[in-house]
């Protein structure tokens, strides 16, 4: 199995699918991880049984709530594909299908077919639904082609996009056992972004002078900053999906015309970029009611404290 991710930014058609779940569905895309690609080669056999929620490193405050699966490829069914009922003798049919055993449903979709279905219990208290387990069908050796699929995880919150590290491949032992690989799509400058995200916050975590803040928005804060401008491609609709790192580089170069490291001009594109970002990063906006809390009242820890508080009861 190969699984191609493609993060926003890189590809103009995905991004619009994107934009249309959003618009007709109601899905905020800033909810979302990447485009996933994936391809099941004919003669594919493993049974890999699984939820899309409590994944592996997954967040228990924020987990997989909802899925989205576009079929790509082409029905060799005259009859035509769609959702069908499942039962145990058609175990032995080898076309494909993405089953879900407790639902008893096997589907197969046209190309352009849609299907979403919901990770997680009804209801706010709603946990890791184990009615939604499921796993992809064997694919006949004699398979016309590969089945295709565009998949993308929703979550209760918004998220910073993750991806693991690419290339990699995942094998099961079993004597069925399959890989999995994992690619990046070519062009796509996620991880120059995620890892200028990761360098800048850790580095701002020890500044305890003037000086090693000029030191870092010199270092750090270009990086992430030409980490962002280079990562939507001229194939894409020229979107970033990095909010949060799009708000930080922001505040920043605010910080930054603060002590007179940047001018106005540069002062006003990052208070445009903290109002887009703002729209779409909920934490972001947490952040940015705590920072004024802390500038406006007269006694500021008192109110960052607070806060911590409220937010530790919140997680709990």
């Amino acid at each position: 199995v190969e699984d191609v991710i493609v993060p926003t930014g890189t590809d103009a058609i995905l991004d619009h699918i994107e934009d249309r779940i959003q618009d007709v569905i109601g899905i905020p895309r800033a909810h979302s991880d990447p485009w996933q690609i994936l391809r099941y080669d004919p003669g594919y056999r493993a049974r890999w049984e699984h939820t899309d929620c409590h994944h592996p490193g997954f967040d228990p405050s924020n987990d997989r709530f909802v899925t989205v699966l576009l079929w790509l490829s082409l029905c060799e069914e005259d009859r035509g594909c769609a959702p069908e009922r499942h039962s145990d003798h058609a175990e032995t049919v080898e076309d494909g299908a993405t089953i879900f055993p407790q639902y008893g449903l096997r589907i197969r979709m046209p190309a352009g077919g849609l299907v979403m279905y919901a990770s997680m219990g009804p209801g706010p208290a709603g946990g890791c639904n184990p009615d939604a387990m499921h796993y992809a069908g064997p694919l006949a050796v004699s398979a016309k082609g590969p089945k295709v699929l565009l998949q993308k995880w929703y979550y209760q919150y918004p998220v910073e996009p993750s991806l693991p590290s690419t290339p990699l491949a995942i094998c099961d032992p079993s004597p069925e056992g399959q890989c999995k690989r994992f690619l990046l799509a070519p062009g796509s400058g996620s991880p120059a972004v995620q890892a200028a995200l990761a360098s800048l916050e850790g580095k701002a975590a020890v500044i305890d002078s003037l000086e090693g803040l000029e030191e870092l928005i010199g270092s750090e804060l270009a990086r992430l900053s030409r980490a962002l401008s280079l990562e939507v491609v001229p194939g894409s609709l020229g979107r970033s999906a990095h909010w949060r790192s799009i708000y930080m580089a922001a505040n920043f170069r605010v910080v930054a015309w603060q002590i007179g490291n940047l001018g106005a001009a540069a002062r006003r594109e990052a208070l445009a970029q903290l109002r887009v970002a703002l729209q779409r990063c909920a934490v972001c906006e947490d952040v940015l009611s705590l920072m004024l809390r802390v500038l406006v009242d007269g006694d500021g820890p008192a109110a960052a404290q607070e806060a911590e508080i409220e937010a530790q009861r919140q997680a709990c």
